[in-house]
């Protein structure tokens, strides 16, 4: 899997499943300003488990992660 499926699977997630519109940045912030909430951000971080196999080290990882680029760079460190 390449660096930019990665990132077109995050993007894809945001907009399609948890309903973010309008362009989404690297450096956007998912709570304040994708206005993500705890419950999402779960959703989020099970999903991209499951899709990219994610070990238990980097669930810890992805709970902490501020940005989406943060959250992409964490999936491509671990996954790729």
């Amino acid at each position: 899997m390449s660096v930019e499926t990665v990132k077109e699977v995050v993007m894809a997630y945001l907009q399609n499943d948890l309903g973010v519109s309008g362009p989404i940045g690297m450096h956007l912030r998912l709570i304040d300003d994708l206005e993500l909430d705890s419950l999402d951000m779960v959703d989020l971080i099970m999903r991209l488990e499951q899709k990219f196999q994610l070990p238990d080290n980097a669930l810890e990882q992805l709970d902490n992660a501020e940005t989406v680029g943060e959250v992409i760079g964490l999936i491509e460190k671990v996954a790729l």
